[in-house]
């Protein structure tokens, strides 16, 4: 949570962003939210046994990893005993709010800190290392940091407090976390709704300390200040009364100021003390004339001292000039301009411990941690990363290699572009297939030719490419040689494409304004089409006699409908001049009607071998006649002779 209302104030200066400005950069982590996060998804709320935590810290990490971000995350450490009541208030109006119809017992605020390290109501305890439920989750995302060989801290508070303190040693670039109490610890740069959703990756806002500085006018000191008055983890409920508009306009009153002084002298300063007790109602008497101290008719037997005239005669001035110096205007005037500030002090002195000096050494002097001098990323085993995902998400063997080898191949460019990893211990490619897009950033689809570490498919049936998405950017920087070599083919590709593309372009475009002369292309083009054509109908050779007859008999023909009438042409003339054909040949069109001879000459040819076979015929039958006559006068001979 954090003070309360101010995101809503720094609204105005936070800055979308993407996952591209992120490349490069250390951030640290504030992984409660991310747990807290994970809980309250829908997905939980059906299946708890998914264990949404690791899920969702995994696909965070698997994401930042792809776009170049180192984390190191960051545990909350035990709460100071001003959160736990705050934490203890906050669960009481809850149960109240749930609770509306049912009576309750009166719980005080001290019974409720005095059980220190109790669940309250699902949220962190006092005492995060009493929380049992808590305190397996956050066991069980450090098992899983150490399978990544990503550095964590443990805070001895809250984790934003060693965020922020990160962030001020220069150990980090920024922090991701949606409690904006960090500036409040000191924090520069502050990173709110990150996710690695694509439907929500657009909510990424970056805030600054220097813009906010610079365009709302408030330091650390007065972002404090701001918590005092409007309310925080630690202090709960702030002055009453007092919304985010007046103490913004207050704290703004006060440039080149240190806030934290005013608030403590609210209560010794003695000009505000007389203001608190102005009373604008009494008003002394005025003159109606020249609106100055004093009666109308006095000042024009006894003259007027606020007017500077001979004789100090009342006039009547403008009404946008004029002024009254009297004591009355003067406190007025005064009073006026700190309206606001006097109704805010008037309700803060009505809390004798206002302002609270623990509040702010908490914020001012945060609990120290031990930090080493430096953090190391090493790279993963693969064999630990199988086990553990295999154990706890269940998925098939080649998700979980997939996801794996997608995670170690972004690692290795993250490491050698950080100098930590050696260019010929990383992951070698072998060729790049093609450019993508993915999340509006230019990606490489590589083929690996080796990864360290990462075994042989075991499935017969998978392939045995390795194939990844990887930055254009950062595989860039990394094999240049390999990147060049594809852009240079990806050009000569494409000039090659481009002649083919242009010349069947300028066909097509003759054919089309031959077919459409309303097309869009301009007259003198088409004409020149056109003659075109026509040359080249006429310089063309005669088609075959196989060509003409399938022109004739097939009108359908991609052949131009003058050619075909020429082969017809042809044809006739060819049959006309013919001489007739032997009685093999005309045998042999008879039995072929597939010969190359024309149609004509083929059906005389059948005309005269049926009347040859007619005449033949006949000359048969008679010969048959003229046998039988002679047979049968030797028959009668015979008879006789017997």
């Amino acid at each position: 949570m954090g003070v309360k209302d101010l995101w809503t104030v720094l609204e105005p200066v936070g800055e979308r962003c993407t996952m591209a400005d992120l490349q490069g950069k250390r951030l640290a982590v504030d992984i409660s939210g991310w747990i807290f996060q994970s809980l309250q998804s829908p997905v939980f709320m059906k299946k708890p046994t998914l264990r949404p935590h690791l899920r969702n810290l995994f696909w965070r990490l698997h994401h930042l990893m792809r776009n170049n971000v180192r984390v190191l995350i960051v545990f909350d450490g035990p709460s100071p005993k001003l959160k736990g009541v705050a934490l203890a208030k906050r669960a009481v109006a809850r149960r109240q709010q749930r609770e509306k119809d049912q009576t309750l017992e009166e719980e005080s605020v001290d019974d409720l800190a005095s059980s220190y390290g109790a669940v309250v109501a699902g949220f962190r305890s006092t005492n995060v290392a009493e929380n049992t439920y808590f305190a397996q989750l956050c066991a069980e995302c450090k098992e899983m940091l150490r399978v990544f060989r990503i550095p964590y801290i443990v805070s001895s508070g809250d984790a934003e407090s060693t965020c922020a303190y990160l962030n001020r040693l220069g150990f980090v670039d920024g922090c991701i976390t949606d409690d904006n109490d960090a500036f409040l610890f000191g924090a520069s740069v502050v990173y709110r709704h990150y996710t690695c959703d694509k439907k929500r990756v657009e909510n990424l806002r970056c805030y600054e300390a220097k813009v906010i500085e610079e365009q709302l006018g408030l330091t650390q000191d007065h972002l404090i200040a701001m918590a005092l008055i409007l309310g925080c983890d630690y202090g709960l409920n702030g002055i009453k009364g007092v919304g985010k508009e007046r103490a913004l306009e207050v704290l703004q009153s006060w440039p080149g100021c240190d806030p934290l002084e005013k608030l403590s002298q609210w209560r010794t300063d003695v000009d505000l003390a007389t203001l608190t007790k102005f009373d604008p109602a009494a008003k002394p008497e005025h003159c109606r004339y020249c609106g100055h101290l004093g009666n109308m008719n006095a000042h024009k037997s006894d003259g007027c001292n606020g007017c500077a005239r001979e004789g100090r005669i009342c006039t009547r001035t403008n009404s946008d000039e004029w002024t009254c110096n009297c004591e009355w205007h003067r406190k007025h005037a005064e009073f006026k301009s700190k309206q606001v500030e006097i109704k805010i002090m008037k309700a803060a002195n009505e809390d004798s411990n206002f302002p609270d000096k623990d509040i702010i050494d908490i914020y001012k002097h945060p609990y120290p941690d031990d930090i080493p001098g430096t953090f190391c990323w090493t790279r993963p085993q693969y064999c630990e990363m199988q086990k553990f995902m295999s154990r706890l998400f269940g998925w098939p063997r080649d998700k979980t290699r997939e996801k794996i080898i997608t995670y170690l191949t972004a690692f290795d460019l993250c490491a050698v572009t950080y100098g930590d990893l050696p260019y010929h211990h990383c992951s070698q490619p072998e060729k790049i297939i093609a450019k993508r897009v993915e999340n509006g950033r230019e990606m490489y689809e590589v083929e690996w030719r080796t990864i360290p570490d990462v075994p042989v498919a075991e499935d017969e049936a998978a392939s045995r490419e390795v194939i990844t998405r990887e930055l254009k950017d950062v595989f860039t920087a990394v094999f240049r040689e390999v990147a060049a070599e594809f852009e240079e083919m990806k050009k000569m590709a494409k000039k090659k494409h481009g002649k083919s593309k242009s010349k069947c372009s300028n066909a097509d475009q003759e054919d089309a304004c031959i077919e459409e002369p309303s097309s869009a292309v301009p007259k003198k083009t088409r004409k020149k089409a056109q003659k075109k054509s026509q040359k080249a109908a006429e310089t063309s050779p005669a088609v075959n006699e196989d060509e003409e007859d399938a022109c004739m008999e097939d009108p359908s023909s991609p052949v131009p409908k003058n050619t075909r009438k020429k082969a017809q042409k042809k044809s006739q003339k060819a049959a006309e001049t013919t001489p007739a054909v032997n009685e093999d040949e005309e045998d042999a069109c008879m039995e072929d009607p597939s010969s190359p001879v024309p149609k004509k000459t083929r059906k005389k040819a059948q005309k005269k071998s049926q009347k040859a076979a007619e005449t033949s015929a006949a000359v048969n039958e008679s010969e048959n006649t003229d046998n039988n006559t002679e047979l049968d006068a030797s028959g009668v001979v015979c008879l006789v002779v017997e």
